[in-house]
């Protein structure tokens, strides 16, 4: 058909109206064909415009037709709006269009040129000729690989990129079927693909490949690649063949495989592991993922926090909810976040989360999105409170303990003192802290002499991982005074390993005090006992000899009597005598009860004499007696008087020879009086 003779601004109406046509077209046949052919109809109008109206024309048109697919259809389409994606379709849009229009312009030339003349003719097939040499260094200048086609599937040409990608020079694949130069397989069965060919020139339309094929080079290497095949069609619409633009994408694909598998171990992970795993817009405005752990801690369904996305906030104790909301703003600003705190759940336990938030930022710094791990720490937070008490308790012991707690490194050296420690050496924290402690408590005796550190049980113990109990020994204070004390080692080990020690001592002076008190009473008692057997044999001696003379000689009433008064005295001293006896704790205590009164001093030596005059008589012994003339009256216990002159003068006739001289006297001293016996 001739070009139409129209001036030039309708010319570039009829462009703009086959442009709107061809969108009206395209959007209504939109529920028919979904998301294929976007751009047939636009090819439609870039053809009739370069066919009737010209270059010029045709060119806006085929500008005009990609802004309104791009407007009308492609961004429509969610993802198919994406830089990438409208990079795949654009170029050979632009491509395809550009050469049609070429195509078509070169046609008209030439035939204006045939029509002039032959001269003009040979200029149209040489402008002709340029034209497709122009057109066969464009398609050698584009980065994507062009293969031609004649209507018999044929090939025509190859561009370098697509010599590259396919393994076969132009001159070899030339006139070869597309099926042995563009050999592609399905990725998964490996099955031979259709090729667009057929399709193309049978239906004139455009088609992109949506299952990305596998091309099988000459070479044999697989490669993945996307195309589109478009059909090339002479002045008069004829179908003259196919162009095919592909592009090699194994690399995006391994890439996209990666990223997949990064995603299914991610998502793996997440769902596998008890902590919470999210990631959302800045603003929180939408989850775009929560790992199924948000269920088991929260309570609530992932569902409900992907729906409602701030819904996660309504858990949170009120007392903690605004801290969290000032965080949250912190993490739409690009800052990283860590934060502790409660969530209440539907059945009413509280558990503890420690929630860690960090951006997501693009190339330019922007924060794109924001990813965090939230963990239920409760179960650590009680540990870690319980723990807290146990130090607390353990505090209060070793802060109240007698006995004085020390805690070692694994060089022996100190670590810790309790208070006792301070109290009983005079030795604070700072004087003793990593210091052997026997260097400052131990490194000399009671009387001041260096003690050799082989000798300190101690260290011996320490070193030799052989615990001590109840180990006796002197310490020696911050002021040089020594004390006793009774010392515990016992090493720490952890996993089979020394790691430290711990020795504890108290200071048992008081003890050894009492045990010396003990000693002193056994003593005194031991000497009572020795005493009181002695007292006892005294009044028994008395009686056994009044019971002789009464037996062997004839006796007066007034010496029956006399013998008789002796021995009932002696039967009372014995009576008070046994009593004492009989009283331990008073002998233990070493306290005697006295029972004083006023006594006449020579009233109770004459009765004393009385009951050891027949023993001194029987060793023919002389008694002299020296008192002072005058009465002294004494506050005294009578028999405990008694007994002690008695014990005196007994012992004296025991232990003077026969025929010697005991002497016995008293003389005042102002308020007191000193009775002697010598013999």
């Amino acid at each position: 058909m001739p070009k139409i003779s129209l001036a030039s601004p309708l010319r570039y109406g009829i462009a703009l109206l086959s442009v709107i046509l061809a969108t009206v077209i395209r959007l209504a046949l939109d529920p028919l064909l979904g998301n294929h052919f976007p751009l047939f109809a636009f090819f439609v109008a870039i053809v009739f415009t370069a066919w009737h109206c010209g270059f010029g024309p045709s060119f806006l048109a085929l500008v005009l037709s990609w802004w309104s697919a791009d407007y009308f259809l492609l961004q429509r389409r969610g993802s198919l709006s994406s830089f990438e994606l409208k990079s795949h379709i654009a170029f050979p849009f632009f491509a395809i269009g550009l050469t049609v229009i070429l195509l078509f312009e070169s046609v008209r030339a030439a035939q204006r040129r045939a029509k002039a003349s032959a001269s003009e003719a040979q200029r149209a097939l040489e402008s002709q000729q340029a034209h497709r040499e122009w057109l066969r260094i464009t398609l050698a200048s584009i980065a994507d690989a062009v293969i031609t086609t004649d209507s018999e599937g044929l090939v025509t040409s190859l561009n370098p990129v697509a010599e590259r990608l396919t393994g076969w020079g132009a001159p070899e694949a030339v006139g070869r079927p597309l099926e042995e130069v563009f050999r592609t397989v399905e990725e998964a069965t490996h099955r031979a693909t259709d090729l667009p060919v057929a399709n193309v020139v049978r239906g004139g339309e455009v088609v992109l490949s949506d299952d990305h094929p596998v091309l099988i080079a000459r070479d044999g290497v697989a490669k993945f690649v996307e195309y589109n095949a478009a059909p090339i069609k002479d002045d008069q619409g004829k179908i003259m063949g196919v162009i095919i633009i592909l592009r090699d994408i194994t690399e995006r694909r391994r890439a996209e495989e990666a990223l997949r598998e990064s995603e299914e171990r991610f998502r793996q992970l997440a769902e596998h592991i008890t902590d919470i795993f999210w990631i959302a817009d800045p603003h929180l405005s939408q989850t775009l993922y929560v790992s199924p752990a948000y269920e088991a801690i929260w309570g609530h369904s992932c569902h409900s926090v992907y729906e409602r996305p701030w819904s996660f906030l309504e858990a949170v104790h009120p007392e903690d909810r605004d801290r969290l909301l000032v965080a949250l703003r912190r993490q739409a600003k690009g800052q990283t976040t860590a934060e502790e705190y409660r969530i209440v759940r539907p059945d009413g336990s509280v558990r503890w989360i420690w929630d860690r938030g960090f951006p997501i930022e693009d190339e330019t710094g922007e924060v794109v999105r924001v990813a965090g791990i939230a963990e239920d720490i409760t179960d650590r937070r009680r540990a870690e409170e319980e723990v807290r008490h146990q130090t607390q308790i353990l505090k209060t012991i070793t802060d109240n303990a007698d006995s004085a707690l020390v805690l070692l490194d694994v060089r022996g050296h100190c670590t810790f003192i309790n208070p006792a420690f301070t109290r009983l050496t005079g030795y604070t924290e700072d004087d003793i802290r990593g210091r052997p402690v026997p260097d400052a408590v131990h490194d000399k005796d009671p009387q001041g002499r260096p003690f050799p550190i082989e000798e300190c049980p101690i260290d011996n113990s320490y070193w030799k991982h052989k615990p001590i109990r109840g180990h006796e020994d002197i310490f020696v204070r911050k002021d040089g005074t020594p004390f006793p004390v009774v010392v515990s080692v016992a090493p720490l080990e952890q996993d089979g390993e020394t790691v430290g020690g711990v020795m504890e001592f108290r200071d048992v002076t008081k003890e050894k005090a009492a045990e010396e008190a003990l000693r002193e009473a056994d003593r005194r008692k031991e000497e009572f006992l020795a005493v009181l057997s002695h007292e006892l044999r005294n009044p028994l001696a008395s009686i056994q000899t009044a019971l002789d003379l009464m037996r062997q000689t004839a006796m007066t009433a007034a010496e029956f009597e006399r013998e008789r008064a002796v021995m009932e005295r002696q039967v009372g001293h014995l009576t008070r005598l046994v009593d004492d006896l009989l009283d331990v704790s008073r002998i233990s205590r070493g306290r005697i009860e006295l029972h004083k009164e006023v006594v006449v001093l020579a009233a109770v030596i004459a009765e004393v004499i009385e009951a050891v005059q027949p023993q001194i008589d029987e060793r023919h012994q002389e008694l002299q007696i020296s008192l002072p003339e005058e009465s002294i009256r004494l506050e005294a216990d009578p028999t405990r008087l008694e007994q002690i002159l008695l014990n005196l003068l007994t012992n004296a006739a025991k232990y003077t020879d026969a025929g010697g001289r005991i002497m016995l006297s008293a003389e005042r001293h102002e308020d007191e009086v000193e009775v002697r016996v010598r013999d």
